[in-house]
């Protein structure tokens, strides 16, 4: 995040253009202070691979990551095995 904060920074002074996610500059946008660039392509979705051993017990830290983004994509979390989750 404070990378991201940084790069807004920069292109809200004028030192060139920051590639950020969206959301991480809607306070800039929504006052005007920085501007989207549109470009004539789209950005392909993007993907999350969750890969667990078999045999080890995740944190619980990790349990509730995998509960968070398998719910978002309405899968089931299977101990030992990998997901592959897009956006698109």
């Amino acid at each position: 995040m404070g990378r991201t904060i940084f790069l807004v920074a920069l292109a809200r002074i004028g030192l060139g253009v920051a590639c950020v996610t969206e959301e991480f500059s809607l306070s800039g946008l929504g006052r005007g202070v920085i501007l989207p660039l549109k470009t004539d392509f789209t950005i392909p979705p993007r993907a999350v691979v969750m890969c667990t051993l078999r045999g080890v017990t995740p944190t619980p830290a990790a349990n509730r990551f995998m509960d968070f983004v398998t719910a978002s994509n309405k899968m089931a979390y299977d101990p030992g095995h990998s997901y592959h989750f897009t956006n698109g």
